[in-house]
């Protein structure tokens, strides 16, 4: 039993550590798509059980606690089936970056964050406006876009980052936050085809910054205010931001308008 769980120890393919032989079949935890990851998550899981299995003998031998009338059952009857989150924290993070989100990569993200399983996605848009004709009076603007995002936050349990490309290094600390934590994490990116299309986007409310920490505060009392923020957007505090516009009127005269940055 020892040496079994040894020689699982050692032929692991998850991580790296010091002691360990150097592998060239290391696992890669960086996908292109949904289906992809989730199809090497799947294949994975005997090979996380035995490990999970392993680790439990071990802390159990060398506390000299393993009682084989008890415990030799328990790791006989320990199936994939009975992995649970604190299980997988024990393992890297699937990192999904998907470059373009369509319906059918829309579909699959949800799925995954449905389930819980402890994804990090990375979700980035280029058309944000999506159908601008009238739809029962209303315009879509921003509809397409942001979709995704509300939807995650309706999970409750998904630690969710929503802003265009020009305001990610501004919220570099929360993006390292996403990818850290346990819980599965969406990051929705709005990749304008420059910085200052991005950067209005943002500015008009097409594509706002927020951030929804689950585990910040608690569900009851003032719970939702305190997992949900704001940090990033321009002039946060107003409904459009408002700024001096100068320009030249009759006879070159220095002419200045407050205006509105809409969408």
């Amino acid at each position: 039993r020892i040496r079994a769980a040894i020689d699982t120890l050692r032929s692991q393919r998850f991580a790296t550590a010091e002691g360990l032989p150097s592998r060239s079949d290391h696992l890669n935890f960086a996908f292109p798509d949904c289906a992809t990851a989730l199809a090497a998550f799947r294949a994975r899981l005997p090979e996380m059980r035995a490990l999970v299995a392993a680790v439990g003998i071990a802390e159990l031998e060398i506390e000299n606690h393993y009682d084989e009338a008890r415990h030799d059952r328990f790791f006989e009857q320990f199936s994939t089936e009975r992995l649970g989150p604190g299980d997988f924290a024990l393992f890297p993070s699937y990192l999904v970056c998907i470059e373009e989100l369509d319906a059918a990569q829309r579909a699959a993200v949800c799925d995954i964050l449905e389930a819980g399983i402890p994804f990090k996605i990375v979700a980035q848009s280029t058309d944000i406006l999506g159908d601008l004709t009238p739809d029962g009076g209303q315009l879509s603007f921003g509809k397409r876009g942001q979709h995704l995002a509300r939807m995650a936050l309706g999970l409750n349990d998904v630690f969710v980052l929503q802003a265009p490309n020009a305001f990610l290094y501004r919220l570099r600390d929360r993006v390292l936050q996403a990818v850290s934590v346990p819980q599965p994490a969406l990051i929705s990116v709005y990749a304008g085809p420059d910085y200052l299309v991005s950067a209005a986007a943002c500015e008009a409310r097409a594509f706002s910054c927020f951030v929804y920490d689950p585990t910040a505060g608690k569900a009851a009392d003032n719970g939702l205010a305190d997992r949900f923020s704001l940090d990033g957007n321009p002039q946060r505090d107003r409904d459009w931001p408002r700024y001096r516009l100068t320009y030249g009127g009759d006879g070159h005269a220095r002419e200045g308008l407050d205006t509105a940055f809409t969408v």
